[in-house]
């Protein structure tokens, strides 16, 4: 699913066909109401994506893995040709990069705007290393699953991750997240949360803190860390 609630979905090559299929699903105004499929652009003549990855990119584009090693982006219009790859799952890191097969990463280019940030509303201003602290906002849980691959490689980031960076140091730490208030997305203005326990290994002093969904960053906070 894409940030304006659209599904792009992809095809084999059917018998004759010289190029694989996709299409787009539109969603009705009333979300009771069925929606509407249209047909999307052809992949390169020769190439399809059937059975393969696909990854929501923090630009809003999709990135699609193509049998024959291309990547794609699909941009909502238009299913552009990029780079070659060894082929793979596709995972979203906490960066908004997306690591290929576990052994090489995409780089998009442009960015999330800024309706896409998740927004922290309530926070604690000092935490202590190994206790669970309780952090609420708004779209935790991003605008998508971003990526999944059926009962093969569960790969969605639907939920939220907690990174604290430490001012002096610029060193990086995640604490572990659980207990989320939701696992929806798109989920607005309506209020969410989701519990972090601090690390035990991290460092102390006063941090930013953000909360990533999709691999997109919330604006940090401050905190410290005792």
């Amino acid at each position: 699913m894409r940030p304006d609630g659209t599904v792009f979905a992809t095809g084999a090559l059917h018998q004759g066909a010289s190029a694989g299929h996709t299409a787009v699903y539109h969603p009705a105004a009333i979300p009771t109401d069925p929606g509407t499929w249209v047909p999307g652009p052809d992949f390169l003549s020769g190439d399809d994506a059937g059975d393969n990855f696909a990854a929501l990119l923090t630009n809003g584009k999709v990135l699609v893995e193509g049998n024959s090693g291309r990547f794609y982006e699909f941009d909502g219009t238009h299913l552009t040709p990029t780079l070659f790859s060894n082929g793979g799952s596709l995972l979203v890191l906490p960066t908004g990069e997306v690591i290929v097969g576990g052994s090489e990463v995409y780089a998009a280019s442009g960015s999330y705007i800024q309706p896409w940030v998740p927004a922290i509303t309530t926070h604690p201003s000092t935490v202590v290393r190994g206790q669970s602290y309780t952090i609420s906002g708004r779209q935790f849980n991003g605008l998508s699953q971003a990526a999944a691959f059926g009962d093969e490689y569960e790969t969605a980031t639907n939920y939220p991750l907690v990174r604290i960076k430490n001012i002096a140091t610029g060193h990086i730490f995640y604490a572990r997240t659980h207990d989320h208030g939701t696992m929806a997305v798109a989920t607005g203005v309506a209020p969410t949360f989701t519990h972090f326990d601090v690390p035990l290994v991290m460092e102390t002093g006063p941090s930013t803190l953000v909360v990533v969904a999709n691999g997109i960053p919330s604006y940090p906070v401050n905190i410290t860390v005792n």
